[in-house]
């Protein structure tokens, strides 16, 4: 038997004892999965030649968790500590609305349906199982308003010139935890897609707003009277 014969045989010796040490409570989904992916990292910067080592593993790991059995303790173990599951952000669909209820807008709503859809604008929401989980209402304009009121001529002028390259979003709410994150996500591939140069906001000023741009990625753009402009990298 050569070195690295030896080498891998003592290498699934230790990879079995490891098992059995950190496995043994399958149900902890958690700890197992970080345990793996230690080992797995360990296998293939130090050992040479346990590729298929460390692919048996992944899958050992994976059988383990497409088992119903476990999918279901593993959901009762997430109520238990009290995390909230985001799966569902993945199904969600970022489409166009017809109408929304002006009174759930926290940030402005005064302006009623008709002015959020005259001139081009538009509202959006995150739809899932036939909900509506946040709304976005967008303006279409080339230059950046200050004032609501700039963004009403702002966006008449663009709709008869048809420039626009710069979205502004102008409201955006959410009725469910991480609905707020992902729309924004959305609205970021919109205007890439639609090819906008540039997505800014017409943000109140309030701690609520700065945090919800900043945490997203969005960087202070400035500091108006009465609002305050944050604009996404594209």
């Amino acid at each position: 038997m050569d070195a690295d014969e030896r080498d891998t045989r003592g290498t699934k010796q230790r990879v079995n004892q490891t098992l059995i040490r950190h496995f043994r409570d399958i149900e902890d989904i958690q700890k197992r999965n970080l345990v793996l992916g230690y080992m797995a990292q360990e296998l293939s910067t130090q050992i040479k030649g346990c590729d298929k080592l460390i692919e048996s593993l992944y899958n050992f790991n994976r059988q383990i968790i497409d088992s119903q059995p476990i999918r279901n303790k593993q959901k009762l173990w997430f109520q238990k500590k009290n995390f909230v599951d985001f799966s569902w952000l993945k199904k969600a669909e970022f489409i166009e609305l017809d109408e929304i209820d002006v009174s759930e807008d926290p940030v402005r709503p005064e302006l009623d349906l008709a002015w959020r859809k005259s001139f081009d604008r538009k509202i959006y929401g995150l739809k899932h199982n036939d909900s509506i989980q946040a709304i976005m209402c967008l303006a279409f304009t080339n230059d950046v308003p200050h004032t609501v009121r700039e963004l009403d001529l702002m966006s008449k002028v663009t709709k008869y010139e048809e420039n626009a390259d710069t979205i502004i979003a102008y409201t955006v709410w959410s009725r469910k935890k991480g609905a707020g994150q992902k729309i924004m996500e959305e609205a970021l591939s919109f205007a890439k897609s639609n090819g906008y140069k540039r997505i800014v906001t017409l943000s109140p000023l309030t701690p609520m707003a700065t945090h919800y741009h900043i945490r997203n990625g969005a960087k202070l753009l400035g500091l108006n009277p009465t609002t305050q402009n944050f604009e996404y990298s594209l």
